[in-house]
């Protein structure tokens, strides 16, 4: 299929082709990072940021500066992040009606978080990741080790085992109402940015992982990008604090 993004003065987001029907896709990077429109990062100290959310961040600071001193850049600000992503959830849904959505699940580790924050609050927790053998991180297991460490909430789960940007996906999604979601699909920038552009309706935070950039990983800025971007163009505003590895999208009258 492909996906043409607008392009005008004020909004230049250049032409994103996406080929094929898994995750063959280009994206010229060079090209993102020139046109523009990509949205100014705010700590979470500034006055843009919601206080609880400020606050959740801050308790984590001290774990995660350590974390910065692994050997491994792919450990790097992510020691207490369940803890941050289960804490921003349930702020999300005590404000928000709306169900929790996680855009590539693994293993569900994080999934059991979310899957408890929606036990307590009533809420279904919405899982979408292809888990086909090939795709990033995935060697044919993982879907199985997801299943066993999700099992207490089965009933909770709706699992749509698919590419978070196939069409049918997205229209699926869009008919959902979301009170918190976590991208953490492929890392490609089309991708993260067309899964971002997909919950961008969720009524609460919209979190997006794996922001940080070093040589040793593999995807570079792409995900930064793809998360600047997306900001600007769903209209909302980016924090993020570089000891930590994902960042937030707050929707500008939640200030």
């Amino acid at each position: 299929m492909e996906l043409i993004a607008k392009m005008t003065r004020d909004n230049l987001w250049g032409r994103i082709r996406i080929r094929g029907a898994r995750y063959g896709r280009r994206i010229d990077l060079r090209m993102a990072r020139t046109l523009g429109g990509l949205a100014e990062v705010l700590s979470s100290d500034s006055d843009e940021c919601d206080r609880d959310l400020s606050s959740i961040i801050s308790k984590t600071l001290s774990e995660e500066l350590l974390s910065l001193q692994c050997p491994s850049a792919y450990q790097h600000g992510g020691a207490r992040q369940r803890e941050r992503i289960r804490s921003v959830a349930e702020l999300n849904v005590q404000k928000h009606q709306g169900d929790l959505i996680e855009i590539g699940a693994y293993k569900g580790e994080t999934t059991r978080h979310l899957c408890e924050v929606a036990r307590r609050h009533s809420r279904r927790v919405i899982v979408v990741d292809p888990w086909q053998t090939g795709t990033q991180d995935c060697d044919g297991e993982e879907f199985d080790t997801f299943l066993q460490n999700v099992e207490p909430y089965l009933d909770l789960l709706d699992i749509i085992r698919a590419s978070s940007v196939d069409s049918e996906v997205i229209s699926q999604l869009a008919r959902r109402k979301l009170a918190f979601a976590f991208v953490d699909g492929h890392h490609s920038y089309e991708a993260c940015l067309s899964d971002i552009c997909a919950v961008r309706h969720t009524l609460g935070m919209i979190a997006v992982d794996d922001l940080i950039i070093d040589p040793q990983i593999w995807w570079g800025d792409a995900v930064s990008l793809a998360f600047r971007r997306g900001a600007t163009r769903i209209g909302r505003i980016a924090i993020r604090e570089p000891w930590i590895r994902e960042g937030y999208l707050l929707r500008s009258e939640a200030r």
